[in-house]
Order: structure tokens, then sequence, then C-alpha cells
């Protein structure tokens, strides 16, 4: 960080951190998500049925087009195939390959990218 002097200052913790009594900092941060909100973002979209056993359809209020992808990641972040097919109103996605567990499923779309919670049976 530098200062208005042009004096380059260190900004950490820890047990020896020393803290100049003239200087007082304003830290300005961006939160970053950690978890899901479902149905929170924009081109937010619907799986039924869900908790799925072999075949699920996604939904939204927007259109599909042709450069919609789905993505299915296992719960260690590893990126596992599920094929798809698309039309303008739905999804259809044939979970057969997928074991039984949880999986984080995200849809990019020309409009953006939504991501919800998905059980496999």
């Amino acid at each position: 960080m530098e200062r208005q002097d042009g004096r380059l200052v260190t900004v950490g913790w820890g047990a020896n951190t020393v803290i100049d009594a003239e200087d007082i900092w304003l830290v300005q941060y961006t939160s970053v998500p950690v978890g899901i909100e479902e149905g929170a973002t924009r081109g937010a979209f619907s799986i039924a049925p869900n908790p799925v056993d072999r075949f699920f359809t996604i939904t939204r209020n927007v259109p599909f087009d042709a450069r919609t992808r789905v993505v299915v990641h296992d719960a260690l972040g590893r990126e596992v195939i599920a094929p798809f097919s698309v039309t303008q109103n739905s999804i259809d996605v044939d979970a057969a390959s997928l074991t039984p567990g949880a999986y984080i499923l995200t849809l990019h779309t020309s409009t953006g990218t939504s991501t919800q919670r998905l059980v496999k049976h």
C-alpha cells in the first residue's frame, strides 16, 4: 500500500505488528460468496426433480440458446460428465453416470452463470 507522501507501507496481521500512531487507514473490501443462494441470481433456473434418480430437467424464465452449457461438479470439485440436450424451453440431463451424492450444477448461458445444488439418489 502506498501513502500519500509516496512511502510504501506493509499492512498485515501478526504478533509482531507495529502500528504507527499517525497512520489511520480506511480499508474497503468486497465480500466473496461462500455459499449458494438458490434462485437469487440473474438467469436463475430450477431443477426438477431434485433429488434425481436418472433424468432431470432444467427450466428458467428466459429461453435457452445454442451457447448454453451445463457443468456438474462432485463434492470434491471434480467436473463430472452428465450428457444433456438443450431446447429453447428446457434442458434434459441424463444423470445415470452420477453416483449417489451431492453435486453443484452450473448453468452457463448468454445472459450469465447460475449455480444450484443437485442431489442424486
